[in-house]
């Protein structure tokens, strides 16, 4: 019997790995889902009881139990261990690391004591209960009813799988790849996940892998909940099936993302474990006050601990959540919920504007970060495996420069000297025209081409890129205001006229050299560059090409279809003869396009008519313009402003106006919409909701205190700071990581926490002692010295000491230096008697490094007895 053998194993304390420790949590799996749960105290029983929930509720429960007889327990006091009598590799007890322990007492602790932002869940608990009030059968149909759906079928499959493994999991291929008589429940998850290609990751492994691997991954993942061990396993089968071929040979990697895990445990154990969509999550434990860690199974358990705090307190309070699935929309609502409704969802067939800045000091990933919140933005499916993995960072940068190709996404520093002129407009000298002209800065230039997708389109043409030719041409000139009679004749008639050639008849002429005949011969004082022109909007030009019309050599106002041949046409309002029919795709004389929407890295050239390079033209923006609305979810197309360095400008006079305007109630299309003329242009310009700004901001540079309180309040702040997790505990015998977070516990209690130094500086692909020191002697010091303003003593303090000149255990050298030994005698009376010198050890060794968090050995180096 699985408790007679564990008790006898607990007395032989087999229990034991490693280091001893005053206290055990000990749980024992007697058959799925049930735990007991056993607390010691120097080996001796003090609490016991048992769960029916799985490993995950019994871990929780032994952390409770030893926090109810010890709230002040120590993490280095306790180990937990989990007793399984049949793991495949025979070994029965399995300890749980530092990592998971420390994780699991944070939460339960924060559960408790943490200060939660009660009146933000209170609001979002009053609004979930007005809009079931009203929206009852909708809620059912639309927004739960089709996850209970999902979770019943896949539960109900588990139920099988201990007496009919074979038939549960030929289920479980037939609902996921939608094969099913209905093929609902495939059709459900990619409603819910926009993005399933993990399902079909998941079915090659169904498919192939033996059943009681299967089986015992599955097994594996009820017992222990969503751990870094299981997702590892999973992936490693992944990598075994690609190695013998299974997968797509297109695929580089292919990893097991939490979501997947989370909605086979939200299938199984619906009362312990909740949706995971970090998209919904993230945003809300922000501003319950949390802090969600970067580790992503981490990040789920908090997410799962936030629905159950979500659930607990609004069966308290008496709200209309019932169980985890109504805790989850609770969260995933609140992100939609407009505050002026009063508890009315917002229609989200426009985009909600974000307005995010990242802060924190120094080193902590804000940039880096800043690339998966415009990607998340950009693509509501978004795979979060490619933001949760740092291994698939290229893929995510490799997407991002795609976005930065196509327009979507705008890229700017701040600095003391940006201007106005750079962000909005202004006035700068043009060297291909000799003169100075009024000139679009980065914002004004990504809110034209986002005014442009948002727009209604004129027609749609979904054209064919291999055959289909562009054209760039000018109608009229645009620096004379008289010749504007050109551009609206041609759009009021849906023509386009050239001006070349005046009022000559080319009809019959069949080729170019009939051309160049008549042009001499009928214009011989003409420039002979006029029948190249004619030649070209006559024969060059077909059916069915595009042609975009300039405004200048940076913008673009009219794009239009080419709908008939050449015709020529004497009886019209303007002094042009030589024309062509088009449909007008897009026209906005307004807010015109930046020549970034038609062309990847060139501005168009001053030519009257000319053909564009198909390798020059950006496609997919001019896609978005003219083919209609290609995101599946019928969303237009989001673009997004990233400001690094934020609060480095002058923001007020930066954003000028345009301050109000990036409200998301000023935006085009909203409530309270505004616009501004603007000063140079005398242009108006209103900022659309699909344009979305992620600033950076360092506050080793400026304090959030200290931001234009105009900023402040039309942004959300998320704070970025050091993630420890992130780097390694054991490099030639060094804790990189706790040598970071002694430093950083040392330099927030000797300045402040926004000055602590980020993990940045420490990731390293391959890491060596010797890259660590070189960061620590060229970075960290020298950072040191700008925090402390090169107070020497201080830095001592940070660093763990200072030895004598010399001595290569510790980062710093000093000796004193007296003033009677430096200077001739009788000239030292005004100077101070002696002074404390300070180098950098050039070649600190492995001990240095150890001194700088290893208190004790300071202490014994001191003398002091310990």
């Amino acid at each position: 019997m699985i408790i007679q053998r564990a008790k006898e194993s607990i007395a032989n304390r087999s229990y034991i790995s490693g280091k001893e420790t005053r206290y055990y949590i000990l749980t024992i799996n007697l058959d799925r889902p049930n735990y007991q749960v056993k607390v010691l105290d120097n080996y001796e029983e003090i609490a016991a009881t048992s769960i029916e929930r799985g490993l995950g509720a019994a871990k929780k429960e032994g952390i409770r139990l030893l926090l109810k007889h010890l709230p002040t327990v120590d993490l280095d006091e306790m180990t937990m261990v989990h007793y399984k009598d049949d793991r495949p590799n025979g070994v029965v007890w399995q300890k749980d690391s530092y990592k998971v322990v420390k994780h699991l007492l944070e939460i339960e602790r924060n559960s408790t004591a943490i200060h939660l932002n009660a009146t933000f869940l209170d609001d979002s608990l009053r609004r979930f209960d007005a809009y079931r009030a009203n929206h009852e059968k909708e809620y059912q149909a639309n927004e739960r009813g089709f996850k209970d759906e999902i979770a019943a079928e896949i539960g109900q499959i588990f139920v099988e799988l201990n007496t009919k493994p074979q038939f549960a999991i030929d289920l479980l291929i037939l609902l996921l790849s939608g094969s099913d008589d209905s093929g609902r429940t495939r059709k459900h998850l990619q409603r819910l996940f926009k993005g399933i290609v993990w399902v079909e990751d998941f079915l090659v492994f169904l498919r192939h892998a033996e059943l009681p691997v299967i089986c015992s991954f599955i097994g594996e993942l009820f017992d222990e909940g969503i751990t870094e061990a299981i997702r590892v396993s999973l992936s490693e089968h992944y990598q075994s099936l690609f190695n013998t071929g299974k997968f797509n040979d297109t695929k580089k990697k292919i990893e097991s993302p939490v979501h997947l895990l989370a909605m086979l445990l939200a299938s199984y154990s619906p009362d312990e474990y909740v949706w995971y969509k970090p998209d919904s999550f993230g945003p809300y434990v922000d501003k319950l006050g949390l802090i969600a860690p970067h580790d992503p199974v981490e990040r789920y358990t908090l997410y799962n601990q936030t629905a159950h705090l979500v659930l607990e307190r609004a069966r308290k309070n008496g709200h209309n959540v019932q169980d985890l699935n109504d805790a989850y929309h609770v969260v995933y609502l609140a992100q939609q919920f407009a505050e002026e409704t009063g508890g009315g969802l917002i229609t989200m067939t426009a985009s909600q504007p974000i307005n995010k800045i990242l802060y924190g000091p120094p080193g902590t990933g804000k940039t880096y970060n800043a690339i998966y919140e415009a990607l998340s933005i950009l693509d509501p499916s978004f795979d979060p495996d490619l933001q949760e993995n740092p291994l698939r960072r290229d893929e995510a940068v490799e997407l991002f420069n795609r976005h930065v190709d196509s327009n979507h996404i705008t890229f700017c520093t701040f600095h003391q000297s940006f201007s106005y002129e750079e962000f909005v407009e202004g006035i700068r000298f043009s060297e291909e025209k000799k003169h100075y002209e009024v000139q679009d800065g980065v914002f004004k230039r990504l809110c034209n081409a986002a005014r442009a997708v948002s727009a209604e389109r004129r027609e749609t043409y979904d054209f064919d890129p291999q055959k289909t030719q562009f054209f760039k041409m000018s109608l009229g000139n645009t620096n004379n205001i008289e010749e504007d009679e050109v551009y609206d004749y041609c759009i009021s008639n849906n023509v386009i006229a050239l001006g070349w050639g005046d009022d000559v008849d080319f009809s019959d002429c069949q080729d170019k050299q009939d051309i160049r005949d008549e042009y001499a011969s009928q214009l011989p004082n003409d420039n002979s560059y006029g029948a190249e022109f004619v030649e070209r909007f006559k024969h060059w030009m077909r059916v069915g090409d595009i042609v975009v019309i300039s405004h200048g050599n940076k913008k673009a106002r009219a794009i239009g279809k080419i709908t008939s041949n050449y015709f020529y046409q004497s009886d019209t309002s303007i002094s042009y003869y030589q024309f062509r029919s088009v449909q007008w795709l897009y026209e906005d004389n307004e807010a015109m396009l930046p020549v970034q929407s038609i062309l990847r890295e060139k501005v168009f050239s001053q030519q009257t008519i000319y053909m564009l390079k198909n390798s020059e033209l950006n496609l997919e923006s001019i896609q978005e313009l003219i083919v209609g609305d290609l995101d599946d979810s019928g969303q237009e197309q989001q673009y997004v402003l990233i400001i690094d360095e934020i609060n480095r400008g002058n923001i007020s006079k930066i954003f000028g106006e345009l301050i109000t305007l990036i409200e998301a109630d000023k935006r085009m299309g909203q409530r309270n919409e505004l616009s501004v003329t603007l000063p140079y242009s005398g242009d108006r310009l209103r900022v659309p909701s699909n344009v979305h700004i992620i600033g950076t901001m360092n506050t080793a540079d400026r304090s959030i205190a200290l931001l234009d309180t105009a900023l402040r309040r039309r942004f959300e702040f998320m704070e970025m700071l050091p993630d420890y997790t992130l780097l390694p505990t054991d490099v030639q015998g060094v804790n990189i990581s706790l040598l970071l977070e002694t430093i950083n516990q040392r330099i927030a209690y000797l300045y402040d926490r926004d000055h602590v130094i980020g993990h940045a500086y420490f990731v390293m692909d391959k890491p060596d002692l010797e890259d660590y020191t070189a960061v620590m002697n060229n970075k960290i010091i020298p950072l040191l010295q700008e925090y402390f303003y090169d107070d020497w003593e201080q830095i001592e303090l940070v660093l763990g000491g200072a030895g004598s000149f010399g001595d290569t255990s510790y980062f710093l050298n000093k000796e004193t230096v007296q003033a009677n030994l430096l200077f001739a005698r009788g000239r030292t009376t005004s100077l101070e008697p002696h002074k404390t010198s300070y180098i950098v050890q050039p070649r600190p060794t492995l001990k240095a490094f150890k001194r700088v968090y290893d208190r004790m050995s300071n202490l014994v180096d001191s003398g002091i007895q310990v």
